[in-house]
């Protein structure tokens, strides 16, 4: 193969490996989404979640939430017999 076809089989490959469901997508911002707001108050109900493939293939996971405040959690751990 030619260097322009070997671009072109890598960029369908990518695309290929980023063909994630809605309902996936739906279900891994709703995961995240969840656990966040055990830990803080959201501003808004979801985490903003995208879901990217770099030039080597590995999957770019950025997740953007803000919150309003940090939830009191209680931090310490339960004594070890």
């Amino acid at each position: 193969m030619k260097g322009n076809q070997i671009d072109r089989a890598r960029e369908i490959l990518k695309k290929d490996k980023l063909d994630l469901s809605d309902g996936f997508n739906a279900l891994l911002t709703g995961d995240i989404s969840s656990l966040l707001s055990h830990y803080f108050t959201l501003v808004n109900p979801f985490a903003e979640v995208k879901i990217k493939v770099d030039e080597n293939g590995f999957y770019l996971i950025c997740i953007k939430a803000i919150a309003g405040r940090v939830k009191d959690v209680p931090t310490c751990l339960p004594e070890l017999d």
